[in-house]
């Protein structure tokens, strides 16, 4: 046998016993993986929000009796024979604004840009509204359009 012949002997087998263990990886039978799962369980609850009851803050009692008459921050605008006090109103976002008609006769509010319209309010009536958005908001009466007033809804901050 040559030299040749000889460094191929031990790489033959070397393949050979490469080969068989290879074989042995892949048998016949199928392999089979283990999955578990979790027993279905209830649907997540989700917690229902609480309405919330709105009360005024202590700290708008005064502006709620009786507002300035031309700026004023809180939850209230009276409608008046004169107009609207306070002429421009500050409230924090999302909690109602009630427009109490102190005017002796029927009233609506209609707002200038969205067209929003109060219905009438009736003398010693009031119609409250919720602004839903950060925005500035102008107003008039139906009845008299140079009745005006205005709102700065800002963000809370919590």
């Amino acid at each position: 046998m040559g030299i040749a012949a000889m460094n191929r002997a031990p790489l033959g087998a070397a393949l050979a016993l490469a080969a068989l263990l290879l074989a042995g990886c892949g048998s016949a039978a199928p392999q089979s993986t283990a999955v578990t799962t979790a027993p279905p369980s209830a649907a997540p609850t989700r917690a229902v929000p609480t309405p919330h009851v709105y009360t005024t803050p202590p700290q708008f009692e005064q502006e709620a009796a009786k507002p300035d008459p031309n700026f004023d921050m809180g939850y209230a605008v009276h409608i008046t024979a004169q107009g609207f006090e306070p002429k421009i109103l500050v409230s924090p976002c999302c909690q109602p604004v009630t427009f109490s008609n102190l005017s002796g006769k029927p009233m609506d509010v209609v707002f200038d840009v969205s067209g929003l319209d109060s219905g009438v309010i009736a003398p010693g009536a009031t119609w409250t509204w919720s602004p839903q958005n950060v925005e500035s908001v102008a107003y008039h009466s139906k009845a008299d359009p140079n009745l005006s007033g205005g709102m700065q809804v800002n963000q809370v901050n919590e």
